[in-house]
């Protein structure tokens, strides 16, 4: 199965602490770039063929610092696009369609931090990686409900069957900006049945804002 990796934004969210001209996926979070903790998790469920999506003039970096992936024990290829503004994640995220055929595979938000490694992938087709809610672990606000289980929230990893694509068509055309969140539940409701896969609460974090970073840096000491 092929891993994606969504490196593109601008970081917006982590100013601030992180400057305009650095790519927030090179913000040192715990002794290493935010990059590393997706490919590795990435490395440890047992994938090794990885599709880095990156926007914008900052990408380059990003880049450098991964190269083939060989030191993560992966492939790392990269798809790319040079505009940002004005697109939202479903119009990125069908830049990957051509590249991962007609499989399903592993999606992964490039700044999403597990603290210990999840599960590996099972045999579902469509599958969230969520943990129970805990309301004095984080700003739940940030988190999508697990759809059909609001004692759950999805992290920043999921397996999609090969027809999200159409799902996220459909979408864009009575939405403005489609979100991971929209496509997960659009296709929770016209009926694909999503696995969840549990992890230990307070194991993921979301890296997007100041807060977060100093919360893992300071788990990380």
């Amino acid at each position: 199965m092929k891993a994606v990796v969504m490196a593109g934004g601008n970081g917006s969210r982590l100013r601030p602490m992180l400057a305009g001209s650095i790519n927030k996926h090179l913000c040192p979070v715990g002794n290493k770039p935010l990059i590393h903790w997706p490919l590795e998790t990435v490395a440890d469920i047992g994938l090794s063929e990885v599709f880095v999506m990156g926007n914008g003039p900052r990408f380059l970096p990003v880049m450098e610092e991964i190269g083939t992936g060989k030191d993560f024990g992966l492939r790392v290829s990269y798809v790319y696009e040079p505009i940002t503004a004005g697109q939202s994640v479903g119009e990125h995220f069908l830049d990957i369609e051509p590249h991962v055929g007609d499989e399903p595979f592993v999606l992964m938000l490039g700044d999403s931090v597990y603290l210990k490694p999840p599960p590996t992938p099972g045999t579902s087709t469509f599958q969230t990686w969520a943990m129970p809610v805990d309301e004095t672990w984080d700003n739940l606000d940030k988190y999508a409900v697990v759809p059909g289980q609001t004692d759950m929230i999805q992290t920043g990893l999921w397996i999609l069957p090969p027809h999200v694509f159409d799902c996220i068509r459909l979408l864009q055309k009575s939405m403005s900006e489609v979100r991971i969140r929209d496509i997960i539940r659009s296709m929770y409701d016209n009926g694909v049945p999503l696995n969840v896969c549990p992890i230990e609460p307070g194991s993921f974090i979301d890296c997007g804002t100041p807060e977060a970073v100093t919360k893992i840096n300071a788990l990380c000491t």
